[in-house]
């Protein structure tokens, strides 16, 4: 009786760590991207056509969660931690992907393009007009929205064309990174 208990819990235990948002807490890194506050998921917000990202997962099961990534090129797609290219759900300026992390394992995933070479893209600074351009395929953001970070992004995300963001004179650089 004491062994099947105790099989119970090492299984109930496996299901939960294999359970999204039930795994330990994963260790993200960045490059050219911020994190997102989402309610279940790793969300990132690529900061340029090359965002990478790495999730170390320090728990004893697997990590199963979501990967979105916002403001992304029409034509991205991710090459996966195999170095495989991978198309995931594409919606608007978002991909979205299933993700695994093995049990005290690094998934290192790469945002990727076939863009063209000649691109139309806009510079902006200040307040942040939400008004759509045609032909526009990225714009630039030279800070100063007098918006904090999260708000700004929320309303980056109503423009139908990518806008990487940089830090303005009067923004809080730590949002930024």
């Amino acid at each position: 009786m004491q062994r099947l208990l105790a099989l119970t819990i090492v299984l109930c235990a496996e299901l939960m760590f294999a359970s999204p948002g039930r795994a330990a807490d994963p260790r993200v890194q960045l490059r050219d991207g911020g994190l997102m506050p989402r309610s279940a998921g790793i969300a990132v917000w690529a900061n340029s056509p090359e965002t990478t990202l790495s999730v170390w997962n320090p728990g004893a099961g697997v990590l199963r969660t979501r990967l979105q990534w916002f403001n992304v090129l029409q034509d991205a797609y991710l090459v996966t931690p195999q170095g495989v290219a991978d198309a995931p759900g594409h919606s608007g300026n978002v991909l979205d992907i299933e993700a695994l992390v093995g049990s005290s394992a690094r998934g290192d995933w790469s945002l990727a393009t076939n863009a063209r070479s000649r691109y139309r893209f806009t510079v902006t600074s200040g307040p942040v007009a939400t008004t759509d351009l045609p032909g526009v395929d990225f714009g630039i953001h030279l800070g100063d929205s007098g918006l904090p970070v999260q708000n700004l992004l929320a309303r980056l995300q109503t423009i139908s064309h990518p806008t990487y963001l940089l830090p303005g004179q009067s923004d809080a650089r730590a949002g930024f990174e």
